[in-house]
C-alpha cells in the first residue's frame, strides 16, 4: 500500500431492538377499576451509536377499554402521547437501554380487550427483541342484568293472586367473570305479601334472607 494502513477503511454502525412488557402480564385477565402498567425497553445494539431513533405504540385497541393516566414518561429522548397514539424518539449511546413506561385504568365500554403493539419504521430496528415481545393483550368480561314479572310490572293484582319474578344476568365480553352478584330488595314487596320459599338460580348460589335477594356466582 501508499502508506501504512492506507488501504483500509473502517466504518461502525449501531442499530436497536425494542421490547414491551406489562404488569399484569401480557394474557392476564383484569376487571373495570384495575390499572396495567406499561413499559417499553429500547436497547442500543452494535459498536456505533445511534442518532434519531424512534417507535410508536398505537394505543386505539387499549383506550377503547381504558382511559390512560397521563403519566408517560422516558429515561431518554422525548416522549409524547397525543390521539392514542404513543410516540418515541432519540439518540442512543453504545449500549444504552432507554426504558419508557406509562398506565391505563380499565373502565369498560369496549370490546373487552386491551391490545397493543409496538412497532418502528426505522430500517435500524428490524425488528421486536423477541418474537411477540412487543405485543401485550388483556381482556375483561362484564355483566347485565334485568328483571321481569307476571303478571307483568303495572299490572293490577289481587289479593290471594301470585307474582311471579325472573332475574337474569347475561356475561358479555371474552372472558367469564368471578364473583358476580345481584341483590333484590324485597321489603317493598313484602310488606304486602308473603315470600313463598321458592327462589331457585339456573347457576351460582340464590338466597333471600330478612327480605333481600342475593345471588352470586
Amino acid at each position: 500500500c501508499v502508506e501504512e494502513g492506507g488501504c483500509v477503511t473502517t466504518h461502525d454502525y449501531g442499530w436497536y431492538v425494542f421490547a414491551k412488557e406489562s404488569a399484569p402480564g401480557s394474557g392476564t385477565q383484569v376487571e373495570i377499576g384495575d390499572t396495567v402498567e406499561y413499559t417499553v425497553t429500547v436497547t442500543q445494539e452494535g459498536p456505533g451509536m445511534v442518532e434519531g431513533a424512534s417507535l410508536v405504540d398505537d394505543l386505539s385497541a387499549v383506550l377503547d377499554d381504558a382511559s390512560y393516566n397521563d403519566d408517560v414518561t422516558a429515561s431518554a429522548g422525548e416522549v409524547s402521547v397525543e390521539d392514542g397514539v404513543l410516540r418515541w424518539s432519540g439518540d442512543l449511546e453504545v449500549g444504552q437501554v432507554v426504558t419508557i413506561s406509562y398506565s391505563v385504568t380499565v373502565t369498560g365500554g369496549g370490546d373487552g380487550t386491551l391490545a397493543n403493539v409496538v412497532t418502528s419504521e426505522d430500517p435500524r430496528a428490524p425488528e421486536c427483541a423477541e418474537e411477540g415481545g412487543c405485543v401485550t393483550t388483556h381482556e375483561y368480561g362484564w355483566f347485565t342484568y334485568a328483571k321481569a314479572a307476571a303478571p307483568e310490572a303495572g299490572s293490577q293484582v289481587e289479593i290471594g293472586d301470585t307474582v311471579e319474578y325472573t332475574v337474569t344476568v347475561h356475561q358479555h365480553g371474552p372472558v367469564g367473570i368471578e364473583g358476580a352478584s345481584v341483590t333484590d330488595e324485597l321489603s317493598a314487596v313484602l310488606d304486602d305479601a308473603s315470600y313463598n320459599d321458592d327462589a331457585a338460580a339456573s347457576s351460582g348460589e340464590v338466597a333471600i334472607e330478612d327480605g333481600v335477594l342475593s345471588w352470586s356466582g
